[in-house]
């Protein structure tokens, strides 16, 4: 056996056990844990029974018992020891840093010599998730046990007294290279996180935007008479657009555990709430595969818990879409049943059961890794990416909990979930209830949408038509400008944050901060990436919607900003009525006195009226009702600014058709006759 009172000995004359912290040792860690990624760091020397830790990052313990520890494996067998999930070890089953608060799952050590061929010490990186550790990450930190050795044997030279000046600035030159080159490294390593989110925000914003528009159409056609063959056709077009968008959540997902950006929440929710919301949600893709779902809810579990129930709710729909995806008859079962109950904590566990394909021993060795299925054909046959296990593992770790699995081939699946929640002393009634809104709010209002992209902007303007909103829309940040500037005022502004020549950012800023404008304006987005919600409201925005939206979603939004506000967008006439063809009343209103503004409106009113006019002709002639309807849309809040009442019943008409027949030309003539009346009269005013 190693003698151990002699390698403390060794150490004490040294005074590198029970010693002060000193920076050559401490960066040494930190260089360390940076380099592997890894929360936690130690650089370990023998002290008798126990391992003193000298440096350390990312733990409160000092030291810990020698004997079974992974630490005294990496010491006496003078080794590197990896070991990539400590959970299933032999080495590990009885080490402290196995549990609470360290939950170490991976480990890996280099020993430390000093001088000779017996180990004094090691140094280490600790994860709290299982992981892999490369060839280079080993040889990195061999080279940093090496730098450690070197402090050693010079603190030895020193001691014995043997150190020459051209020695300690040598030692002094290589370690200056060695932290030149690691930080070098940790630059490149950043530049390379920082180039992987941009990535990710702009890969996000092209995919969504686009994909936002096929869901909101497919949607807004769904509600039209249909064929039963095209109802099938839109009813599988909005199925592949939402999985895409799961693809998509999923890849976003995964990118923030990596990068240690995934907040877990700890807010009061009602548990019950949450696993009949999971239900809920799954429960349509069940009935449509005949599955029955069942649900048993043990009544010692309190409803009034404090954890992250948005990420719960993700869990359990993933296990229970699983579930479906990989049953084709039978039922799928959720249980649940409190584990244990302590003064503070319940813990929890959740089993979601199957009677579908199940897994051979093989595949469930792998089931949580990512990208990971049982065959590739089974990526063919059902679809997904392989993400959803081995995010919902993480972010049961994240947690503070587990995951398992049995199963049996042809027989099905079980999967059981533990995890910690705290007790809250707050009922959650009243925080977890549905909020309601009043769509009736939007009627009659005056809405701006300013986004450059023009499928967006009809997929808006489509939702609200219902409403007889009166929407303007521009496609970027300068023409709203221009366009608030003219003194046209809206009771909310729809604004989207990625646009040429001005952001949202910066049209929002001109808005507030030079037009001191308090008109209620909700960012759309299709960056969905964390932090983008706080951002935007402390940017000043009154509230966030991200691309692709729901219907449901938009209009909850639109409501709850517009429930405290006036119809403020309506100016109130303050000049009589001049002529029966039209009144410019609220023209001069938002003038303001400024005639040349007036007569400039007046002009382009004559310019642009004919050309649209003419664009209805076209379109009548070629039968294309949307046309029809999208130019009048555009057109009609021109007329209203005109005070040209005679013509809004005709115009709204025209955007509300369904067909081109006998009365669709009578009020083209219509409104074309009052137009030409109305331009040979402004004539006289220009």
């Amino acid at each position: 056996m190693p003698n151990h009172t002699c390698k403390k000995n060794f150490l004490l004359e040294l005074n590198l056990l029970n010693s002060v912290p000193e920076s050559d040792f401490d960066e040494i860690v930190q260089i360390a844990s940076e380099l592997a990624k890894t929360p936690i760091s130690l650089l370990t020397f023998l002290d008798g029974d126990k391992l003193w830790f000298k440096s350390k990052t990312g733990i409160a313990e000092k030291f810990i018992d020698k004997a079974g520890s992974f630490f005294s494996h990496t010491i006496d067998s003078n080794q590197p020891l990896i070991i990539e999930d400590a959970s299933k070890d032999v080495h590990l089953k009885k080490t402290s840093l196995l549990h609470a608060p360290v939950n170490m799952k991976f480990y890996a050590g280099v020993p430390i010599t000093a001088g000779n061929s017996e180990a004094v010490g090691s140094l280490c990186v600790i994860d709290r998730k299982p992981r892999t550790f490369s060839e280079s990450q080993k040889e990195a930190l061999l080279r940093l046990r090496n730098q450690v050795e070197r402090l050693i044997l010079l603190r030895k030279k020193i001691n014995d007294h043997e150190h020459t000046i051209s020695t300690l600035m040598e030692e002094v030159e290589y370690r200056s290279k060695l932290e030149s080159a690691f930080i070098q490294e940790k630059i490149k390593s950043e530049e390379s996180t920082k180039t992987k989110e941009l990535f990710l925000a702009n890969m996000s914003h092209e995919i969504r935007t686009p994909l936002n528009a096929i869901i909101g159409f497919s949607h807004q056609m769904g509600k039209t008479d249909l064929l039963p063959q095209q109802r099938l056709y839109m009813d599988s077009i909005q199925s592949a657009a939402k999985n895409l968008m799961n693809i998509i959540n999923d890849i976003l997902d995964m990118s923030k555990i990596d990068a240690g950006k995934l907040p877990i929440e700890k807010i009061p929710f009602n548990f019950t709430e949450v696993i009949k919301d999971a239900l809920s949600i799954t429960s349509e893709k069940a009935s449509e595969k005949g599955l029955r779902l069942n649900l048993s809810l043990d009544i010692k579990i309190s409803d009034h818990l404090i954890g992250d129930p948005q990420r719960l709710r993700q869990i359990l729909i993933n296990l229970i879409n699983n579930a479906i995806k990989f049953t084709t008859k039978g039922v799928i079962k959720v249980k649940t049943w409190l584990v244990e109950e302590r003064d503070d904590t319940q813990v929890i566990s959740i089993a979601v059961s199957d009677t579908g394909m199940g897994m051979d021993e093989a595949f469930l060795k792998r089931i949580f890794e990512n990208f990971s299925q049982a065959e590739s054909s089974t990526s063919r046959q059902f679809g997904g990416t392989g993400l959803g296990l081995s995010i919902t593992k993480q972010l049961l770790e994240l947690m503070g909990g587990e995951i398992a699995v049995e199963s049996e081939l042809d027989k099905g699946s079980t999967f059981t979930v533990k995890v910690p929640f705290t007790k809250s002393e707050t009922r959650t009634s009243d925080i977890s209830a549905k909020i309601g809104y009043d769509v009736s709010v939007i009627n009659h209002r005056k809405i701006l949408i300013i986004e450059d992209n023009v499928l967006n902007r009809m997929l808006i303007t489509a939702i609200l038509n219902p409403f007889e909103v009166d929407v303007k829309e521009v496609e970027n940040g300068e023409d709203a400008i221009e366009l608030l500037n003219s003194g046209e005022r809206f009771d909310l502004i729809l604004l989207d944050l990625q646009m040429p020549k001005l952001d949202g950012f910066q049209t929002l800023a001109y808005i507030r901060k030079t037009l001191h404008l308090k008109t209620p304006v909700l960012a759309i987005t299709a960056n969905a990436l964390k932090g983008e919600a706080e951002k935007c409201l402390k940017k000043g925005f009154d509230g966030y919607l991200a691309k692709p939206f729901e219907e449901a979603d938009i209009l909850r939004e639109i409501s709850t900003l517009l429930a405290g506000t006036k119809l403020e967008a309506t100016i109130d006439p303050i000049h009589p009525r001049e002529h029966p063809l039209y009144d410019l009343s609220k023209l001069r209103s938002i003038a303001k006195g400024n005639e040349t503004f007036t007569k400039n409106m007046i002009k382009l009113f004559c310019t642009e009226i004919p050309e649209a006019l003419r664009s209805i002709d076209i379109a009548m002639t070629a039968g294309d009702i949307t046309e029809i309807k999208r130019t009048a849309h555009r057109i009609k809040p021109t007329f209203d600014t005109m005070g040209i009442s005679s013509l809004q019943d005709p115009i709204h008409s025209l955007e509300k058709m369904r067909m081109i027949d006998k009365d669709a030309n009578i009020l083209v003539a219509k409104v074309k006759l009052i137009c030409d009346d109305v331009i040979k009269d402004f004539g006289n005013l220009i």
